[in-house]
Parts: structure tokens; C-alpha cells; sequence
């Protein structure tokens, strides 16, 4: 018996340099192998660059305390000296 994916092959990534697509903004063609969009730049959904992950609350009072921390040790030698 055979499994359900027997014969199955994965989409080689070569050949998405040879598929014509299309624009979901503006439907216009997207030459082979471009990376975004020629008119309005919008970048392919597999190709667009990763956003960085907004800072948390945790590593804002980290960042916070670690300014205080410095404002409290300039302080201290301002005092001494």
C-alpha cells in the first residue's frame, strides 16, 4: 500500500523563475525573476524582507532601568567629586 503523498514531488525552486505573475495592487506583470513589483514596488510574498519584531514592554523597562541605572551612577559622581 502506498502513502498519500506517494509520487508526490515538491515545486523545484527554479522554475518560479519562469512563472509570469501578476501584481495584487496595480495587476500589472512582474518580469520573471524580479523580485517586486516594477510599479508600485510591492515586494512578492515569498521575497519580501522580514520585519523586525516590535519591542515588548519587558524590554522597555529593561531598557528603562539601564537608563536610570546610568543617570543614578552619574549622579552618585557628581556627589563625590
Amino acid at each position: 500500500m502506498t502513502g498519500p503523498l506517494e509520487g508526490y514531488l515538491p515545486p523545484n525552486p527554479s522554475d518560479r523563475a519562469l512563472e509570469a505573475e501578476h501584481c495584487i495592487i496595480c495587476d500589472k506583470f512582474i518580469p520573471p525573476g524580479d523580485d517586486r513589483c516594477t510599479c508600485c514596488h510591492l515586494w512578492l510574498a515569498n521575497d519580501a524582507p522580514e520585519r523586525p519584531r516590535p519591542l515588548g514592554r519587558s524590554t522597555l523597562w529593561v531598557m528603562m532601568g539601564g537608563i536610570a541605572a546610568v543617570y543614578a551612577l552619574t549622579l552618585l559622581v557628581a556627589v563625590i567629586s
